[in-house]
């Protein structure tokens, strides 16, 4: 049997004096932080869209910064561009939201499925008393160095498990699958008249857009 080691990923962080004014009263981080994934030498991005892009930050519905950002879905981390390969990261509070894009970047609560209590950001895809919620994820998967030189080396890989959730109220947030039995698992008051909906409007719930169309009848009723 071969043997292999196993490849473990450190990222290159360094810390400097904030470069990025922040007269906004506290939503940034107080340094900025230059991290450069390419020395790792690892598949895939930490990032599910690598490039800044131009954002706005709100402080309770309010903006309080426009910058090029984009959101690490390794850490779970907004970061705004501060120059080079430097950027400040954005603190993580419920009253701060981001719009990346077109995509919202949200805190909201929701249930791990060890049903365990957590925080975490989220793109919220409608809007009404229940919520399609996608949540931006990508995971590390340990790279192998071989013993031998007739082993294959495997590199660190990011992996993207980004999965979606749905937030009824001021409930948290539950992860789904997009099908039929998950959504109506949620909707289950009003089960009978949503399957005639489905029916009606030949709605396919693997479907992002249609389990919206879903959403946004049963936000009517």
């Amino acid at each position: 049997m071969k043997a292999f080691k196993l490849l473990l990923f450190i990222p290159i962080i360094g810390s400097a004096q904030l470069t990025l004014n922040n007269p906004e009263g506290g939503v940034l981080q107080l340094s900025t932080v230059n991290r450069n994934y390419d020395q790792t030498k690892t598949d895939g991005s930490p990032y599910l869209e690598d490039e800044f892009k131009g954002g706005k930050v709100y402080v309770n519905g309010d903006v309080s910064l426009e910058k090029p950002m984009r959101y690490n879905a390794y850490i779970s981390e907004i970061e705004i561009f501060a120059g080079q390969k430097q950027y400040a990261p954005l603190l993580k509070r419920a009253y701060i939201t981001a719009q990346i894009g077109d995509k919202t970047y949200k805190m909201l609560p929701y249930t791990t499925d060890k049903e365990l209590q957590r925080v975490g950001y989220f793109n919220p895809l409608n809007e009404g008393e229940v919520v399609l919620l996608f949540k931006p994820e990508v995971k590390l998967r340990q790279g192998r160095v071989p013993d031998t030189n007739y082993g294959k080396y495997v590199p660190p890989t990011y992996i993207d498990i980004s999965s979606y959730y749905l937030k009824k109220g001021e409930a948290p947030a539950e992860k789904i699958r997009l099908n039929k039995k998950w959504v109506l698992k949620t909707l289950g008051d009003q089960k009978k008249v949503l399957q005639e909906y489905i029916s009606s409007n030949e709605l396919n719930l693997r479907k992002e857009s249609d389990v919206i169309v879903l959403l946004d009848y049963y936000n009517s009723l």
